[in-house]
């Protein structure tokens, strides 16, 4: 050896360097590792992230091609075309003799899907799994061949779903859970207005149905009374949402029917593109009346009221009206009212003998308290009180 590297040296042998560990490892530090399918390298530890997977062949002539996490399970049918399942990582589906996947089974962190094709290859029934925001615990989707949704059936944070789509996709019926977790009903239109709802009014008072205009004014409410939720009523209502009329229970038990007026109609006789409407006459009571004509002989006369009007009448608080049906009377009186009769008399202790028109109204039984003045808003039927969920 020359310290002065020069080429005073005498050579004595020959040996080769050999790598020690050490510098094995020295040599790899300054590049990075990559990691193949299946690897996870980190801080210098190497792990196996797909544990190996046991798949069970069952039945005869099946055969499995391919390499993990890629390979195909093959059942030949008897004319010989290839009816297969096929697993690819994250899906098994199973494909008919056209290649078109009938049934596939998709999974990933969150979400487990079932699919069932049509011979298109066209989702069908769709089921759905997840345990993340969009539909958690599971969901049932129907398609027609257009691919829009038909019918929904799932849930969400705090109750089960139903809707029911049309060809276009849109909305057409829902049910589902509210925000007092109970169930309602709503129906919509093609333009997704809600035209009809049937629900609860408010926790433990019973429900009712609501129709409505395609501007969203209410129309129609079948329900109780806000304040007596035990009695029932119908109402119609205006553009503004305003009850015009309707019918329901008071609270006194009684059966009322309202509106601006009480009317009857019928086909005009004479004019098939006409009819006749007549309007009840109205009044401060509840009022039954009868009628009929009766003679006066030797100036006297006793009325008798049929049967069934002294069942309709309350008391002896009823009204007569006479009308002498001859030109030479001198005028007549009512000298008696008696429970079931009244007694008629001539003027100027007359004698006359002839015909006269009479007519009773009495206040009918049970009703002999009838309310004309009463608070606004006491017979108001009831609205919906609780919020659908979205």
């Amino acid at each position: 050896m020359d310290e002065k590297c020069a080429n005073n040296y005498t050579v004595i042998g020959i040996s080769q360097f050999v790598s020690v560990p050490y510098a094995m490892y020295a040599e790899k530090s300054g590049s990075s590792l990559s990691a193949g399918n299946g690897i996870s390298i980190s801080g210098g530890i190497i792990t196996n992230t797909s544990p190996d997977k046991i798949v069970t062949i069952v039945g005869n002539n099946l055969s499995i091609s391919g390499s993990y996490p890629n390979f195909t399970i093959t059942n030949p049918s008897s004319s010989g075309s290839d009816k297969y399942w096929k697993y690819d990582g994250n899906s098994l589906s199973y494909s008919d003799t056209t290649n078109n996947k009938r049934v596939e089974i998709i999974k990933d962190n969150y979400v487990t899907e079932l699919d069932i094709n049509d011979s298109n290859n066209k989702v069908g029934v769709r089921l759905i799994t997840d345990v993340s925001g969009d539909y958690p615990g599971a969901a049932l989707f129907n398609y027609p061949a257009n691919g829009s949704t038909y019918t929904y059936v799932g849930g969400d944070h705090d109750g089960g779903k139903i809707r029911l789509y049309n060809e276009s996709g849109q909305t057409t019926m829902t049910m589902w859970n509210t925000t007092n977790n109970e169930g309602q009903i709503q129906i919509f239109d093609s333009n997704y207005t809600k035209i009809a709802e049937m629900g609860p009014i408010n926790t433990g008072e019973g429900g009712g149905f609501w129709g409505f205009s395609n501007t969203g004014s209410r129309l129609t409410k079948t329900t109780s009374l806000i304040n007596y939720p035990q009695n029932g009523g119908f109402a119609v209502c205006d553009y503004n949402s305003s009850e015009q009329a309707g019918l329901y229970v008071d609270k006194w038990g009684d059966g009322i029917i309202w509106g601006d007026t009480k009317n009857f109609r019928m086909k005009h006789p004479k004019d098939s593109n006409k009819e006749i409407w007549y309007a009840s006459v109205e009044g401060p009571e509840a009022a039954a009346y009868t009628r009929g004509t009766t003679k006066l002989v030797n100036g006297k006369a006793r009325v008798i009221f049929p049967d069934h009007f002294n069942l309709v009448k309350g008391n002896n608080n009823y009204t007569v009206i006479l009308t002498p049906l001859s030109g030479k009377s001198k005028g007549l009186a009512v000298e008696v009212k008696n429970l079931d009769n009244f007694e008629v008399s001539e003027l100027f202790n007359g004698d006359g003998n002839y015909e006269f028109d009479w007519e009773v109204k009495a206040v009918r039984i049970n009703h002999e308290n009838y309310q004309v003045i009463r608070p606004a808003g006491e017979n108001t039927l009831a609205t919906p009180a609780s919020t659908p969920r979205k």
